[in-house]
């Protein structure tokens, strides 16, 4: 009997355990892209901003880099680490934003970009194009 009841705390404590662990989910995927003007010729030096975020972490991220010589700026995969508890919490109060605002928001992973100084973006959630160009129109 106690050994059995030290078996059953010891497999709870466990499970407690493992929702708390961290673990790490992609954002976004690596991204390569070909800045260019509005004639299609390489944008070299532009300085172009990266956005991104995701619905169950709290605030947004950032970072600007310079095209290189050949008009391509490449920016790494972006990933966040958060436990099983955090998420289910989070999950639930996405669900509730949801309900709550009759326009929608942003829920799950997300990132833009855009060059400095132009009125254009690239827009990416997970299960859409990843454009790998993108257009300086000031």
């Amino acid at each position: 009997m106690k050994m059995r009841r030290a078996l059953r705390f010891w497999l709870l404590a466990l499970g407690v355990m493992a929702l708390l662990i961290p673990f790490p989910t992609t954002t976004v995927p690596d991204w390569h892209l070909e800045v260019v003007d509005e004639k299609g010729l390489p944008l070299p030096r532009a300085e172009v901003v990266e956005r991104w975020s995701h619905g169950l972490v709290w605030g947004e991220n950032s970072e600007s880099k310079l095209s290189d010589e050949s008009g391509v700026v490449e920016f790494p995969r972006r990933s966040f680490w958060c436990p099983f508890v955090i998420r289910i919490a989070a999950s639930v109060i996405d669900y509730v934003n949801r309900l709550a605002m009759l326009h929608g928001s942003r829920v799950g992973p997300w990132a833009t970009v855009w060059i400095r100084g132009g009125r254009d973006f690239v827009y990416y959630a997970p299960g859409g194009e990843l454009r790998s160009r993108i257009v300086y129109r000031p």
